[in-house]
């Protein structure tokens, strides 16, 4: 995949703002000072990908000042065609989100997948040690632009936890109403169990790839590996992904085993909206010894097995959108993350500093 033309209308800092990219050169540098809009720049592109900022910021807060409306658009290369993308968002006379493929307005469940970005941002560090919902947020996002049945079964899991979560609360105030819950439990099982087992086979498939990325940067021995924590399966540590009828059975019997709980407190107290991953270095998480250094070499084994993962599901290698971070790295790590990103079209942005491995490799330098 690659991006050949990006178009940003009353967008953070540009009024209009226009670039092209080389087609035929991978790395393109953004350089300038800080301040002037790079991030901007990927933030933008990151949209049209997955029509979500990849910031603390809700869609009011991306407009120009005093404006109310921002408009998104590239030309992108994708499964050997070329796509028109926009993304228009404006909050008057209401608030609203549209896509269009080809000028044609596409819901977001379809609009998903068609153009594919790995992001690399310093905070993505966060997402290591930080609460579950950024690691769930994480498997979501990758499954759910690889996988349509997965992007459907989560919209649905989401709206049937919201419903019986209601329900439970409803029931309190009449209890004769507690046979209901059958019914939606049924129904929350079933998509549920599709989102553990395809979360599980993306765990099976990092765990080939990440302990190998790891010791390729750090130059040693160690073993790293992911697990998936979870609420339903009775083996938690067994690799084997048992079939979405068997994690179904699982579940339903969970929920009745927690009912009393679930009545009591008014929420669903068990499934994928409360599992977790962990990471192992050497058999010891992370969270409780792992130097700064060996989260920085974590993640980007991670992200190189999610470049992996993404070509493995789609057969095209996606778009690399790499924020400041070589200044985090230092040299050994910056030289791994290039062999990692030489062969995909990577965007870089970068605040003047001299980044060793990129500067005469680099196919294209735009100063802002």
């Amino acid at each position: 995949m690659k991006i050949l033309k990006l178009q940003l209308e009353n967008f953070r800092n540009y009024k209009k703002f226009e670039m092209d990219f080389e087609k035929d050169g991978n790395i393109i540098l953004i350089s300038g000072e800080n301040g002037k809009g790079k991030t901007n720049i990927l933030e933008g592109i990151y949209m049209l990908s997955t029509g979500k900022t990849f910031r603390e910021a809700d869609n009011d807060e991306l407009l120009q000042w005093g404006m109310d409306f921002f408009i998104l658009g590239a030309n992108v290369e994708a499964r050997k065609e070329n796509l028109q993308l926009q993304l228009a968002y404006s909050n008057y006379p209401r608030r609203q989100k549209n896509f269009k493929i080809n000028d044609v307005k596409t819901p977001h469940i379809e609009y998903l997948g068609n153009f594919i970005t790995v992001l690399f941002h310093p905070k993505d560090l966060n997402m290591l040690y930080l609460e579950p919902s950024l690691r769930r947020k994480y498997l979501n996002l990758i499954l759910s632009q690889t996988d349509k049945f997965y992007l459907e079964a989560l919209g649905n899991y989401t709206k049937l936890l919201k419903q019986r979560n209601a329900l439970l609360e409803e029931i309190v105030e009449e209890k004769s109403r507690e046979n209901e819950l059958d019914i939606w439990d049924e129904r929350l099982a079933e998509e549920g169990a599709i989102l553990i087992a395809e979360r599980k086979k993306l765990i099976k498939f990092f765990n080939g790839k990440v302990g190998g990325f790891y010791r390729k940067i750090s130059g040693g021995k160690e073993g790293l590996e992911i697990k998936y924590s979870g609420t339903i399966l009775d083996d938690q540590d067994n690799d084997d992904v048992p079939d979405v009828h068997s994690i179904k059975k699982q579940y339903l019997k969970k929920l009745i085993l927690k009912r009393d709980r679930d009545l009591r407190y008014g929420s669903t107290s068990s499934g994928p909206h409360v599992e977790d991953i962990k990471f192992y270095l050497n058999g010891k998480e992370i969270s409780s010894f792992a130097s700064r250094g060996e989260f920085r070499t974590i993640l980007i084994a991670l992200k190189m097995a999610e470049i992996d993962y993404i070509e493995n599901k789609t057969k095209e290698k996606p778009v690399l959108l790499l924020d400041d971070v070589f200044s985090e790295l230092d040299e050994n790590r910056q030289a791994h993350l290039f062999d990692a990103i030489k062969s995909c079209q990577a965007i870089i942005t970068a605040a003047g500093v001299a980044i060793p491995h990129l500067s005469d490799k680099t196919s294209k330098v735009i100063e802002l």
